[in-house]
């Protein structure tokens, strides 16, 4: 039943839309058109994700979400479950930390409690007529009346003083009032409370200025006018003062006076300002330097003495706490001066010369001061003079170990060449023309006995042997990594011959040039002919259509075909024209372009599909011939998640329906 609002829900993501009214017992949010608040077409809410209901005076924040919802970024409601909601208690529907365009979410409003604050704000504020006429010399206007924690509902008259620190002195003591009452919200008050104080004071400069009084309480003789934007930036919005001894929170990094917020950090641990929880305080030595500059140009502006001496004493902020021993694993000491080597060890004229450990790993840095100094790990690959493997054996018991559990997780399991074949500096001694026989030529020569059709299906999963380049690394070589094993390589891209990049996504790869170790890694990149695509790509290679895919498989099966045999008869189908691929117009493709196995398994599933397109009718089964033809064609999207439509219909041909 609808009647009279008891309540509001604000928006706290789209700041732009209107209050939703609060007038039945119940309102639904969700996705569903039938909810009060729908969001249709948005999969991160669910049907009828969450209601607020009103029961016997008392309002709940209902869920019935797969999600949940979170009440004031601290609870998270689950399904079937409820909360009660308070005046001014947030909820989100949707809240992403690292997308916040994502969220939604609304705070709840009371229509008494509102009414309530709108009297008791109609009550502080003053009439504006009573001082537009009045001077420094009108006793009764520039009263000011002691502000008593007793009758906290007595009005507070506010007036323009000629003391440039009374203004905010005032404010502050009004704030401290409120947050006795309230102290989670006493930073918001006290900025609006500034912001109100302000627009008033600069409607009595243009009415007093032509009389030639005081334009502002900065100043009779108007020496120093009102806040200036540069003030607005530097005050402290807990004390609405200039900042002394300013700190930075991270990560939000809002700055504020170290007494100040020492005493804000005894009762919660979030920032007073956007109220984000708060993992590290810094000092801000720029702020501190212009807040330096700019009272050298107004010391009419500066602190008290006594204000300062009880900042200086209401300081909790420890050196720890500025300065943690640990910083993401990395210890580090504000007073150790670091110099730009590769080694941070006290001996550093007996390590300074010392060649740099072997990277393992991808490349970590770290960075220091204000935007961070970047320091990268210098790289030492495998044709690095002072190259380690760490595969040697007779390293010792940690060696030992090392090699088993690399060996456990796949890691020396047939990836590498025998002996020197890429882990050592210089050329391997693996025979290119062995490589040549076994990974790039035909296997159908009329010369030699055609192996048994099983052996010749086992090297579609073979990865072909690399021959790495007799090349020794220089003492400020540019390393890269390779996207596949995440392993330094030089960067020799613009040396001809040397395949280390893709010629379509541009990425870099290692398997051309000496050989990948990643155990999964059937070869990242090579010759678009040369490239080993593996037998698992048959299962969804055309239209990613496994029914399609397994009548080409069995084609294959049944003419004793191997996928390598297939991909050389593709690349020459390529390179007269007649078959075409994907990337054939934006690059000049063939079968000699180097590409990474991904590019390469792109463009080859359109050569596998011209493939199936010219096996003849009569080569295939008899329920395969039986079908009909797919009035999307090629183009069916349905082909690829329903098994009995891919079934039952031929895909293998143009489209003929566009509605």
């Amino acid at each position: 039943m609808e009647g009279e609002a008891w309540g509001q829900l604000v928006s706290l993501t789209d700041v732009l839309s209107e209050p939703v009214l609060l007038t039945r017992e119940r309102l639904t949010i969700g996705r569903a058109p039938d909810c009060d608040i729908s969001f249709p077409g948005n999969k991160l809410v669910s049907g009828h994700h969450c209601t607020v209901e009103k029961d016997e005076g008392q309002v709940w924040l209902r869920d019935s979400s797969t999600n949940g919802t979170l009440l004031n970024l601290k609870v998270k409601v689950s399904k079937g479950n409820k909360k009660q909601l308070s005046h001014g208690d947030e909820f989100y529907v949707v809240h992403k930390k690292d997308n916040e365009e994502l969220n939604i979410g609304y705070i709840y409003q009371n229509m008494e409690e509102l009414k309530k604050e709108e009297s008791q704000d109609a009550t502080q504020e003053y009439s504006t007529e009573e001082y537009l006429d009045a001077t420094l010399a009108d006793e009764d206007v520039n009263d000011v009346e002691e502000d008593t924690r007793d009758d906290e509902s007595k009005p507070v008259k506010r007036t323009f003083e000629s003391s440039p620190t009374e203004p905010a002195k005032r404010l502050k003591s009004e704030r401290s009032i409120k947050s006795d009452k309230d102290p989670e919200k006493a930073a918001e008050e006290s900025t609006d409370l500034v912001k109100k104080v302000k627009s008033e004071s600069t409607k009595a400069e243009k009415k007093t200025g032509g009389e030639g009084s005081a334009p502002s309480g900065r100043g009779v003789g108007g020496e120093e006018e009102g806040m200036d934007q540069m003030e607005e930036v530097l005050v402290c919005t807990i004390c609405q003062e200039i900042m002394h001894d300013c700190v930075s929170l991270q990560p939000c990094m809002h700055t504020f006076c170290a007494g100040c917020y020492s005493d804000w950090m005894k009762r919660s641990q979030e920032c007073p300002s956007c109220r984000m929880s708060v993992d590290r305080i810094s000092k801000n030595h720029i702020v501190n330097n212009l807040i330096e500059a700019y009272l050298k140009e107004h010391p009419g502006k500066k602190r008290s003495e006594e204000d300062i001496k009880d900042l200086d004493a209401r300081n909790k902020i420890s050196r720890d706490m500025l300065y943690p021993k640990e910083l993401k694993g990395i210890e580090y000491d504000p007073d150790e001066s670091v110099e730009d080597s590769d080694d941070y060890e006290e001996d550093s004229d007996e390590i300074v010369n010392e060649p740099p450990r072997p990277l393992t790993g991808p490349p970590v840095a770290y960075g220091g001061g204000l935007f961070g100094n970047w320091n990268p790990m210098r790289f030492v690959c495998r044709q690095c003079p002072n190259y380690q493997d760490p595969n040697t054996p007779g390293t010792g018991v940690l060696g030992t170990v090392f090699n088993t559990v690399r060996t456990a997780l796949g890691i020396n399991q047939g990836n590498n060449p025998p002996s020197t074949g890429g882990d050592e500096p210089g050329p391997s001694t693996d025979n290119p023309s062995e490589h040549d026989n076994q990974a790039t030529q035909p296997t159908t020569s009329t010369d030699e006995p055609i192996p048994d059709f099983e052996e010749r299906k086992k090297k579609d999963d073979m990865k072909p042997l690399v021959v790495a380049p007799q090349y020794a690394c220089a003492v400020n070589q540019n390393h890269i990594l390779c996207q596949c094993c995440l392993q330094p390589m030089p960067d020799r891209r613009t040396t001809a011959g040397i395949q280390q990049q893709c010629c379509l996504c541009l990425r870099v790869y290692c398997h051309a040039y000496w050989g990948c170790n990643k155990a999964q890694c059937l070869g990242c990149i090579g010759k678009f002919k040369d490239i080993t695509l593996g037998r698992k790509c048959l299962t969804n290679l055309i239209l990613e259509n496994l029914f399609e895919s397994e009548i080409l498989k069995n084609y294959l099966e049944e003419k004793k075909m191997t996928l390598n045999e297939m991909r050389d008869v593709c690349m020459q189908k390529l390179d007269e024209g007649t078959y075409k691929c994907i990337d054939q117009n934006r690059a000049r493709f063939s079968s000699e372009s180097t590409v990474c196995y991904p590019c390469a398994l792109r463009n080859f599933r359109d050569l596998a599909y011209a493939f199936r397109a010219d096996i003849k009718k009569e080569d295939l089964p008899e329920n395969v011939r039986r079908r009909n033809d797919c009035y999307w064609g090629k183009n069916c999207r349905t082909q690829r998640n329903k098994p009995h439509h891919a079934q039952n219909f031929n895909h293998i041909c143009e489209q003929t329906r566009t509605s």
